[in-house]
């Protein structure tokens, strides 16, 4: 024998699912559009529409509050949506919760972030990710203080090794600059070669000047003690590489002189200069 199924509607005469409401009137502090409740499984459990001519806007069609009744608010207070399943006959665990939190309740100075946690088995929901009254992003952190701050790893891709511990980046491509690697500091050779000044670059030190630069400075000429991108400290390295081949070039030369032997290269010196 076939079964019947009831449902309740109220202002449609098809209504889908077992309640379907579509009003236009406010009643009892709730105004909708239409709101469905539903098992069947075609259809979902929980809908909420509203009908307005509206094409350009964002409009509120849900709204979840979190009332005092006539206390003080204090900070940590706010409204979860919070998802739940079953995991068997007589057990449920809390899967994750959208948490709307204020964090100063200081009234007209009030704040709030979005709070997104996820839950462990049977353990309380934990926070992972937040995003604060100035849309700074926290993920493992629910204070951060930049747009973007991770307590943890960050894998880019899908680098061999994986996480490489809390603080570490690992990517598995290359990290790019405005759409270009590392700029090539061929300025160096500029100089040295085509009397080009390029960059404020002021050339190598002089090789007989070399030795008292390091031992006064303690670093290498052009390094600084104040912390440097990764691109342009991979500059500088490359900068000293190309100066570090001037050298050996002044050096090839000296030792030439030495030997009493000809040198390509004071000959091809002599040939730019008699030009």
């Amino acid at each position: 024998m076939p079964t019947t199924k009831k449902a309740l509607a109220v202002e449609t005469g098809a209504p889908v699912g077992r309640l379907d409401v579509r009003t236009a009137v406010e009643e009892f502090g709730l105004r909708v559009e239409r709101i469905g409740l539903s098992s069947e499984e075609d259809v979902p459990a929980a809908h909420i529409r509203r009908e307005d001519e509206t094409t350009d806007s964002t409009l509120e069609v849900l709204r979840i509050a979190r009332h005092t009744t006539g206390l003080e608010a204090e900070p940590g207070i706010g409204a979860a949506l919070v998802f739940e399943c079953q995991s068997d006959e007589n057990d449920w665990a809390y899967a994750g919760s959208i948490a709307g939190v204020l964090t100063n309740s200081t009234p007209a100075e009030e704040a709030c972030a979005l709070v997104f946690s996820t839950g462990i088995g049977g353990d309380p929901l934990q926070e992972h990710v937040r995003i604060d009254d100035v849309g700074n992003v926290g993920i493992g952190t629910a204070a951060p203080t930049s747009r973007l701050q991770v307590v943890g790893g960050v894998q880019v891709g899908t680098p061999t090794g994986g996480d490489q511990g809390a603080g570490s980046i690992n990517v598995s491509g290359d990290i790019y600059k405005n759409g270009t690697a590392y700029t090539n500091p061929d300025y160096v050779f500029l100089h040295a070669f085509q009397s080009e000044r390029v960059s404020n670059y002021p050339g190598p030190v002089p090789l007989d000047e070399l030795e008292a630069s390091l031992r006064g400075a303690g670093r290498l000429p052009g390094i600084s003690d104040r912390p440097t991108g990764l691109f342009s400290r991979q500059d500088i390295l490359l900068e000293k590489l190309e100066e570090a081949y001037l050298y050996i070039l002044e050096l090839r030369r000296r030792v030439e002189r030495l030997e009493g032997a000809p040198s390509s290269i004071a000959s091809s010196e002599s040939n730019e200069r008699s030009r």
